[in-house]
């Protein structure tokens, strides 16, 4: 009985999209530009029905999606904007394929791919890594955006193995560990009650 495969489609949302699409074994990305952001739905379809045709949803029986989760930060607007692109796309791709799970993330976590603690690397440097790790990984040069949705892919494609395994051997799901805000990190007034 063959095993049925999955593959992860990931969206890295920007005026500047990157988009890729990962199955044991291969590799399949793209660059969205956007005339304007948010973009028009009617632009956005038609895009995404021109590259419907490009896209290899044939190589896997599933597929799951994911997509950076925008930390507006300093830069609220741009996340905010991000944040739409990132909502239309997937409601876009709802309307022509089922995705067996969605999933968002943010940053900081998925550059975890590129090796430990690189969730804290500046977001240039992020970047060239990701760049890197796919001319290592792929062997094909691709520019940031299209890295870091193919890097967004293999970090979701790292997290379902590791639910499958987790499940396969009737382990438990990990527990999330409480935060602990240093007592100086507190305001005074609360710091006082405590």
């Amino acid at each position: 009985m063959r095993m049925s495969s999955y593959g992860v489609l990931a969206v890295d949302p920007a005026r500047v999209c990157g988009l890729a699409m990962i199955w044991p074994g291969g590799m399949w990305c793209h660059t969205l530009v956007f005339r304007h952001v948010p973009s028009q739905p009617q632009e956005l379809a038609l895009l995404l029905a021109h590259l419907d045709g490009e896209m290899p949803w044939g190589n896997a029986d599933q597929w799951h999606y994911v997509a950076e989760q925008m930390y507006p930060g300093k830069h609220q607007q741009n996340a905010f904007v991000d944040a739409i692109v990132e909502g239309q796309i997937y409601q876009e791709l709802g309307r022509m394929r089922e995705f067996a799970s969605a999933q968002r993330v943010l940053a900081g976590t998925w550059r975890n791919i590129l090796w430990r603690g690189a969730g804290f690397l500046q977001r240039d440097l992020a970047k060239a890594a990701a760049i890197d790790l796919v001319q290592r990984r792929y062997g094909v040069t691709v520019d940031d955006n299209s890295a870091e949705a193919i890097c967004i892919a293999l970090w979701r494609q790292r997290e379902l193995e590791r639910e499958a395994k987790r499940l396969q051997l009737d382990l438990p799901r990990p527990q999330r560990r409480k935060r602990r805000v240093a007592a100086k990190a507190l305001p005074s007034t609360i710091r006082d009650k405590a």
